[in-house]
């Protein structure tokens, strides 16, 4: 999967930059900044471990906007971690990325 430099997610466009020593700092791989627009990913990841990142922090994204969870709340973040890699892995199974 190619990590684009932006992403559009509802009526949002989000940009996505690297930021060597995310995970030391935030004790993460990758963050979603909504009120600014950016998708934050740590770049010293495997190339897997990367797109599951990206796509983790897309699905907070889209979480962001619509509530998935009942009532205003948001996803738990376990929930995410759970989905992100079977999303990830359906999309390659079925040759769904370019």
């Amino acid at each position: 999967m190619k990590i684009p430099k932006t992403i559009i997610i509802g009526p949002h466009t989000y940009r996505i930059t690297f930021e060597k020593g995310l995970d030391y700092n935030h004790n993460a791989l990758g963050q979603s900044r909504h009120t600014k627009g950016e998708i934050i990913l740590e770049p010293e990841q495997s190339p897997t471990q990367l797109e599951e990142s990206f796509i983790h922090e897309v699905l907070h994204c889209i979480d962001s906007q619509v509530k998935f969870a009942s009532t205003n709340k948001s996803v738990a973040e376990d929930s995410i971690r759970r989905l992100s890699p079977m999303f990830l892995q359906v999309l390659k199974e079925n040759k769904l990325l370019k």
